[in-house]
């Protein structure tokens, strides 16, 4: 009976309606698009991409093997013929960016990977979609060695600031899976080493901010460059404006307007809210939120049921070229133009809103407003979007 389950299986390919996630910008060097595939059955699940829609058919099928590679397509569907019978239920699947010419994959698995016991672990790929190379964590560096150092203290650092409660916390050195964004990398680690308060494997978004921007490889044939995260200077206004108008910053799953219940039901609540003056801040446990809080209403004590986001802080981030801790205020101005509005923050206003003592500008987009905090010095510290 299994055989026959098995043979039933592998003909039913994964339509389009199971959810995975795909984004892409529009470069016209790359005409391509990602399809599902893989199978499922009796509640089990094995998906990866499939690239479609290139011209070169030799390099689409290149690039369609080091996906299935990647993914680890063929052992986990030989996996889930013995996981048929099993109460976990294996689900491998994955979510995918194309950034210029490049294709960033993360392939995420859990359930019963090895044995009858829950697991969780990630993999990933990123590849040129022009030549087919595959990239390392170290590719994004100029010299891999400084790159790595560099990386490692930043870890250090940050590991330093979790939560001891955290059943395991060893940020260093980096993983092998990341996935690369429009504001840094996110490093997805094996559950031995990070877990969640949840249980969960642990991620952790890195800005290129604290990546070294000075270290980063932004030479025109680098990986950096051909993903279209080195724009020219009336670009990256042009992003920066874009962010604002949506209500975003690039890389963090939220946005103005969200039910702030809804994130804390899908990333965790680290910390009961914190007061600023005029409303709440919310720090949520996964890693994708690292150095930026949610900022809401403060009606409730500590009901969030009809909170709704209306304001997202980073206080570790990179806008387009925008560096908390290293951009000053000249830079952000020679790239954004004179502000639409400038305040003094004193030490009293600046407690309220837990702020550095300084300066802040203010830019209008469309209905938001983007403000850029300086401290004393008038190096960037904060970007907060209301």
């Amino acid at each position: 009976m299994r055989l026959i389950c098995l043979t039933l299986a592998l003909c039913l390919l994964l339509s389009s309606a199971v959810a995975e996630t795909a984004t892409a910008t529009d470069l016209p060097e790359v005409n391509v698009r990602l399809e599902n595939a893989g199978l499922e059955l009796m509640g089990h699940r094995v998906a990866y991409p499939r690239l479609a829609g290139m011209e070169d058919e030799a390099l689409q099928a290149l690039i369609n093997r080091r996906i299935e590679e990647a993914a680890g397509a063929a052992e986990w569907t030989a996996r889930l013929s013995g996981a048929l019978t099993l109460e976990n239920k294996l689900q491998c699947g994955w979510s995918a960016e194309i950034l210029g010419s490049v294709l960033s994959c993360v392939f995420t698995r859990t359930g019963p990977l090895r044995t009858a016991r829950y697991e969780e672990e990630a993999s990933s790929l990123l590849v040129s979609l022009t030549t087919g190379e595959a990239y390392t964590l170290g590719s994004l560096f100029a010299e891999a060695e400084s790159g790595a150092e560099a990386l490692y203290e930043a870890l250090w650092e940050i590991a330093a600031t979790l939560s001891p409660m955290l059943p395991a916390a060893d940020l260093s050195p980096a993983p092998e899976a990341f996935a690369l964004t429009q504001g840094g990398v996110v490093l997805y680690y094996p559950s031995e080493r990070f877990q969640t308060l949840a249980g969960h494997a642990g991620r952790l978004r890195l800005s290129f901010a604290e990546l070294g921007p000075a270290l980063l490889d932004t030479s025109a044939d680098g990986v950096l460059a051909i993903s279209g995260l080195v724009p020219e200077r009336e670009e990256a206004a042009a992003l920066i404006a874009q962010a604002v108008e949506k209500g975003m910053l690039p890389g963090v799953p939220a946005a103005l307007g969200d039910p702030v219940a809804e994130l804390t039901a899908a990333y965790g609540l680290a910390i009961d809210p914190d007061y600023y003056d005029g409303g709440r801040y919310v720090t949520l446990e996964d890693g994708l939120f690292h150095g930026v809080l949610v900022m809401t209403d403060r009606l409730y004590e500590k009901d969030l049921s009809q909170s709704l986001v209306n304001g997202l802080r980073a206080d570790a981030f990179s806008l387009w070229g925008l560096h908390t801790g290293l951009t000053a205020a000249a830079q952000w101005r020679e790239l954004l133009g004179e502000p639409d509005a400038t305040a003094q923050v004193t030490p009293a206003q600046a407690e309220a809103m837990r702020l550095a003592p300084g300066q802040s500008d203010y830019y209008h987009f469309g209905g938001h407003t983007l403000r850029l905090h300086a401290d004393e010095e008038g190096v960037l510290r904060t970007i907060i979007i209301r």
